[in-house]
């Protein structure tokens, strides 16, 4: 969240940014034991619920994946939108600091939220409203002030997608948790790669503001693969017991039972 206002800041005073600087990325996410496979999993018979819950943990996979993607395009080219707005560069660089500010907040919230059994997934609906929200604020605003509370808003509900959705693939794979991070790990990987890539090939193209169309398309993948996952659970109520937090918002463990 510091970074990028910092980073504006030595801009503004200094007027040349110091030579040598490179991006920085967090570590990688911490690996989560696996839980142990309930015995009713272990029985005869199951296996049209297993081949139920290993189509569940593919489509809320690609969740979290989706998750991420929507995450990344902001961070990508955020600051350029917020440009359009008639920020100056170093101006925009600093203002998305907002973003991760909200993903802060919604991180502090989220945990918060969630101590208490039942919560993730109303948590999880609320999220994407409101980074939809917050998106089409950001998105459509002709006014800094409120490209900038769009980011924030952004930030705000995008914060608990990837913890929450990572929580429900691995209860989707009781026993399997190292399956289930890994099909995360490569949906995610191309995901994050081709989302940006084709937002900017279509503004190279459509202009940025029209190719920023990706957004609410990956917002609504999310909800259709939250639905279709949930659908497909085995289990009325997962328990869901490890969540694991990203890298854009440091490495934070905690517990949540659904």
């Amino acid at each position: 969240m510091l970074a990028p206002l910092l980073l504006g800041l030595l801009q503004d005073t200094t007027g040349n940014l110091a030579p040598g600087l490179r991006p920085a990325r967090g570590p990688p996410p911490r690996h989560v034991p696996a839980l142990p496979a309930p015995a009713a999993a272990r029985g005869h018979g199951q296996a049209p619920r297993r081949r139920a819950a290993a189509l569940a943990c593919w489509l809320l996979a690609g969740l979290t994946a989706a998750g991420i993607a929507v995450e990344f395009c902001p961070v990508y080219f955020g600051a350029e939108l917020l440009t359009s707005t008639g920020l100056r560069a170093t101006q925009a660089a600093a203002a998305i600091s907002a973003f991760y500010l909200g993903i802060l907040a919604g991180r502090v919230g989220g945990a918060w939220l969630t101590r208490r059994p039942g919560r993730t997934v109303p948590v999880l609906w609320a999220s994407l409203a409101v980074t939809a929200a917050g998106f089409v604020l950001f998105w459509l605003a002709s006014l800094p002030a409120a490209a900038v509370a769009g980011l924030f808003l952004c930030g705000l509900g995008l914060a608990n997608l990837y913890p929450l959705s990572l929580a429900l693939t691995m209860a989707a794979a009781p026993g399997h948790g190292d399956t289930a991070n890994a099909r995360v790990g490569l949906l995610g990987g191309v995901i994050v790669i081709v989302a940006p890539y084709l937002l900017g090939s279509l503004a190279d193209h459509l202009g940025l503001r029209a190719a920023f169309s990706v957004e609410p398309v990956l917002i609504g993948a999310c909800a259709l693969l939250l639905l279709a996952g949930l659908r497909l659970a085995r289990r009325p109520a997962w328990g869901a017991r490890h969540i694991c937090w990203g890298p854009t918002s440091g490495l934070v463990m905690m517990k949540v039972w659904l």
